[in-house]
């Protein structure tokens, strides 16, 4: 007699069923939304220092753009100067 795996496919497959993810400051299962997403509705997606600086920039006009790449530049020029 052959296994219930056997007969339909060549390796037996475990069946996982996600419920959540550790919490780890608080150590308990936070549920997701059952397809291990990271911007499930339980869980707060946390922005990059580079998206921050997206979203602070995404209201500027051209003109205030290039004021801003001028600032940062000379921060940077002073910054290397300084080493």
């Amino acid at each position: 007699m052959l296994s219930f795996s056997a007969l339909f496919i060549e390796m037996p497959r475990c069946k996982r069923t996600l419920i959540g993810r550790v919490d780890p400051e608080t150590g308990e299962i936070k549920p997701t939304d059952g397809r291990c997403r990271k911007n499930s509705p339980y869980q707060k997606a946390e922005l990059t220092a580079e998206e921050k600086t997206m979203d602070r920039l995404k209201g500027k006009k051209v003109g205030e753009l290039k004021k801003e790449i001028v600032r940062l530049e000379l921060e940077l020029a002073a910054i290397k100067s300084k080493k």
